[in-house]
């Protein structure tokens, strides 16, 4: 059952109901008509409830947005990670509410990563080049949401790299650039409000 919940597979949570000395139960397959009600389990009847994943955002650059962005998040009940390229900045001390913070080659994600359709992707690293580099795994991704953070100048410069490495103009359709809802946010505070609040929006469309 925990391996399920690993592998980000669906997973049932048990809890038994009336007296008796039987524990709460986790299991990764259960028989029961949708996802919540009673079962008999070895003469014992517990309340059983499915769980799923549901989603992990994935912050590409960790700098004075991310920063901003990572405890916010996780207060919305968002699961971060957050890849950084610099040692300096790849610093867990950094972001205590994420779920995971690491050094990563930006040209070498298929090596760290494995994201889903359920999964966001936040893309604020210091210039287009790595931008281009972190689109260019995403693309080959299901991942369900990507954001690049940045100027139209900056977008446009990534997109215009990407176009000519022969992706197509329904492939980079996915992205949305600049990120967040235009609420004319200009500090890093600002930034990570109207990133946050597009993320929500996106959760719930999704519900």
């Amino acid at each position: 059952a925990l391996s399920a919940m690993k592998q980000r597979a669906p997973w049932w949570f048990l809890l038994p109901l009336g007296e008796g000395n039987a524990l709460p139960k986790i299991k990764k397959d259960l028989q029961l008509a949708g996802r919540r009600g009673v079962i008999n389990i070895e003469g014992c009847a517990y309340y059983a409830e499915q769980y799923d994943y549901d989603g992990s955002v994935y912050v590409f650059g960790a700098g004075h947005v991310a920063r901003e962005l990572v405890p916010l998040l996780s207060h919305l009940g968002f699961k971060c990670i957050v890849l950084d390229d610099r040692a300096e900045f790849a610093d867990a001390a950094a972001f205590p509410k994420a779920e995971h913070v690491q050094q990563v080659d930006f040209t070498k994600l298929q090596e760290v990563c494995s994201l889903t359709t359920k999964d966001y992707a936040v893309v604020m690293t210091r210039g287009h080049v790595h931008d281009a580099n972190v689109e260019r795994y995403l693309l080959t991704t299901p991942v369900g949401y990507i954001g690049i953070m940045g100027s139209k100048n900056k977008a446009a410069m990534a997109r215009a790299a990407l176009l000519a490495d022969g992706y197509s103009e329904q492939q980079l359709a996915r992205v949305i650039t600049p990120i967040g809802i235009d609420i004319g946010s200009e500090t890093p505070a600002e930034i990570a409000v109207s990133v946050a609040a597009q993320l929500i929006q996106t959760r719930s469309e999704r519900i």
